[in-house]
């Protein structure tokens, strides 16, 4: 099994994900949000990924 990605994490990863440790989101020029390379898989342990899903949860917006 290898480590979680996140660099200060020792523990296994046991979830796979497309969430880039180094950036969650961008906006791009017609306002919509997407995902900086989500074309690679990463490895995380379940604190570590609940915690990126927190951030990428708590930096999208809603336009009124």
């Amino acid at each position: 099994m290898s480590l979680c990605e996140n660099k200060d994490c020792k523990n296994d990863s046991n979830t796979i994900s497309r969430i880039s440790p180094k950036g969650l989101l961008i906006r791009n020029r017609n306002k919509t949000n997407s995902f900086i390379d989500a074309y690679r898989k990463y490895n995380y342990c379940k604190t570590c990924h609940d915690y990126l899903l927190r951030r990428v949860w708590e930096n999208i917006t809603v336009d009124n």
